[in-house]
């Protein structure tokens, strides 16, 4: 008797999956497909390849927190839209010689004097976009002042360098003495 209830139980649960499993699904069109989605391994090259643009972006978002006059703040927007978006720009054209080096190197009868003048223009093209960041940062630092620029790289490290409170090095004494207790 043991053996036909748990044949017939056996029965009715393969029967359930196979049908939970050929249960058509909705589709929902709001989702984009997997073939539309970026790799991970694309996300870092397109992070990396417009990296002095972001940074600089992020720096002039960062120092409208020092500045409370409105020409400073017209300034500030100036210096986004004459050097961020600039940066932007020569990035991706960077970026295209760099991939247009690459495609002439995989081909088997490549033309080495003319890779060689296409890596001369990402070398020129890399030092310009570095000379416009410095000039992006100077410029910054002339409406923000020096301290305030100091302080604003501080910032941007997460090395805000305030005094401990009378509470947080009592908490870290604690800490260093648990710690040496569970050494031991």
């Amino acid at each position: 008797m043991k053996y036909v209830l748990s044949a017939i139980l056996i029965f009715m649960v393969t029967a359930g999956l196979s049908y939970a499993q050929t249960k058509d699904l909705p589709i929902k069109l709001d989702k984009p497909d997997k073939a539309e989605k970026t790799s991970k391994k694309e996300r870092p090259r397109e992070k990396r390849s417009k990296k002095y643009s972001r940074m600089l972006n992020s720096l002039v978002v960062s120092s409208s927190r020092f500045v409370s006059d409105e020409n400073q703040k017209a300034e500030l927007i100036k210096i986004r839209d004459e050097y961020v978006f600039s940066l932007f720009e020569k990035e991706n054209e960077y970026r295209k010689a760099n991939s247009q080096i690459l495609k002439s190197l995989s081909n088997a009868d490549f033309n080495a004097s003319k890779v060689k003048k296409e890596f001369t223009k990402t070398q020129a093209l890399l030092s310009a976009i570095f000379d416009e960041y410095l000039e992006g940062l100077s410029a910054l630092r002339k409406v923000i002042g020096n301290d305030n620029y100091n302080s604003l790289f501080t910032m941007a490290k997460g090395k805000d360098k305030r005094p401990k409170t009378d509470g947080e090095k009592k908490k870290d004494q604690e800490g260093s003495k648990k710690a040496g207790k569970e050494a031991r």
